[in-house]
């Protein structure tokens, strides 16, 4: 998670009626530490807007739309900074310095604190998923004729159980869209934020693209993406603790000569990769990537989602 937070600290009185000169455009990306002088008094918001250039007076607050929220999916945090707009920064300071904590303290899992800070809890739904079982166990199969041990083809068989589990409960997520929605969001991830695929609309400009993406994406039931999360996170986490100890080769591959060797499978739920110890170009897209060592490159998806064809990535760099 990335938490992105623009703040200002204003040291001198200053008059927010008065000839305030916003920033020249060559310094929009220098900060500007020096404290400026002034000898009357006003609001330290109104200033730093006015040196930004934006009327913070007169801004129109997402908040009502047709009865509801102009948010797919509705935060807590929403609630606290809708009428205390200032508290996003200690919210942010707060939740971060708790997510760097627990990074610390549980690695992969941090995944978990973050979607708890997220949610405002760490409670979920009960989702009646125990994945795919056909992919499973052709999965399984095909694990069996790899080079892999015995003992490491079982945490992998762990990993792409959690894999489907959080992939059909993904499913269950998407169930209210329509073909025209799955259209959509396939042909356009972005289209909210650049309507033409170029350009971003101004502040002040046509939102109408925002509000038909908005509407859309309501339709997603969101508590099943987060339990999915939880999922694969979950999984993961044992994957990390199950290898924890691995040191040479020969945990990982019977036949050592073959430790160079990239394993693929195609699975009904996606493309499965393994990279071995060389120095592997990961090209195609995969559900599940895995790469065991060496200077590797990667120009596909690298556990990212970025079609409606994969519903579930999952990316690990030893």
């Amino acid at each position: 998670m990335s938490l992105s937070v623009i703040y200002f600290v204003v040291v001198a009185d200053v008059n927010a009626s008065g000839d305030i000169p916003p920033f020249d455009s060559s310094t929009y990306f220098i900060s500007d530490a020096s404290p400026q002088k002034s000898s009357v008094t006003g609001n330290p918001l109104d200033y730093a807007g006015e040196r930004i250039g934006l009327d913070v007076r007169n801004i129109e607050l997402p908040r009502g739309h047709e009865g509801g929220y102009r948010f797919a999916c509705r935060f807590p945090v929403i609630d606290y900074v809708s009428y205390r707009p200032l508290y996003m920064k200690q919210w942010a300071e707060e939740s971060a310095e708790s997510i760097t904590a627990s990074h610390r303290g549980g690695g992969v899992g941090v995944v978990e604190k973050a979607l708890e800070i997220l949610r405002g809890t760490s409670e979920y739904m009960t989702v009646a998923s125990s994945g795919d079982r056909h992919a499973l166990d052709e999965f399984r199969e095909r694990l069996s004729r790899s080079d892999f041990t015995p003992a490491y083809q079982k945490v992998l068989t762990d990993l792409y159980q959690g894999y489907t589990t959080a992939c059909g409960t993904i499913d269950q997520a998407r169930r209210n869209l329509t073909e025209d929605d799955i259209e959509f969001f396939g042909a356009n991830p972005g289209y909210f934020l650049a309507p033409d695929g170029k350009t971003m609309p101004p502040l002040t400009g046509n939102v109408d693209s925002h509000f038909e993406f908005i509407e859309r994406s309501r339709r997603v039931a969101y508590e099943y993406i987060f339990y999915a999360a939880e999922v694969l996170s979950d999984a993961i986490e044992r994957y990390v603790d199950a290898t924890k100890g691995y040191r040479r080769v020969s945990d990982f591959f019977a036949d050592p000569s073959r430790s160079q060797e990239v394993f693929e499978v195609e699975t009904p739920l996606g493309l499965v990769r393994i990279g071995g110890f060389g120095n592997d170009i990961h090209e195609r897209d995969a559900g599940i990537m895995i790469d065991h060592g060496g200077d590797d490159v990667y120009t596909n998806n690298a556990g990212g989602c970025r079609s409606g064809d994969i519903g579930a990535a999952l990316c690990i760099d030893r």
